[in-house]
């Protein structure tokens, strides 16, 4: 299975897809602000406890990879980490292009660390933001975007 864009723009291409924790109110909050400011749509989102990232990478490469977003920016080539976030803002364009560009300057075990900090907190997070274990149902434009 090769995403592709809504059945309306079909698409031939491989379309990055972002992985997360299904389970984690923050992680969940993130990817709706992600598909709101993707306005071309060229990210799908799986849950990383999914078929869709059993499919892409092997049972080695999952178990080798931090508890993290993830991005697939192609079959093979997983981003993590801070390195997932550039990747997103990177693809998302506009104002996030330059941010994404100003981010590569800082060391990436810099910015890994203030990431995993973030990451380690991220249930608190979600608490003070008002977060629940899971959120609702994803808009009906953004459907044809998640992945199993």
């Amino acid at each position: 299975m090769t995403p592709t864009a809504t059945t309306q723009t079909p698409r031939t291409r491989f379309q990055p897809i972002v992985f997360y924790d299904g389970e984690c109110g923050f992680c969940s909050r993130s990817v709706r602000t992600l598909l709101e400011l993707d306005q071309r749509g060229r990210f799908f989102i799986a849950p990383i406890t999914g078929e869709t990232f059993a499919q892409y990478a092997t049972e080695a490469e999952r178990r080798g990879l931090p508890d993290s977003i993830h991005v697939m920016l192609r079959p093979g080539k997983i981003l993590s980490r801070s390195d997932a976030l550039i990747a997103m803002a990177d693809g998302i364009g506009g104002g996030w292009r330059w941010l994404a560009t100003a981010a590569r300057v800082i060391p990436r075990p810099l910015r890994d660390l203030v990431y995993r900090g973030i990451a380690l907190n991220r249930h608190r997070i979600s608490k003070l933001l008002g977060g629940k274990a899971a959120c609702g149902l994803p808009k009906k434009e953004w459907r044809a975007r998640m992945l199993p």
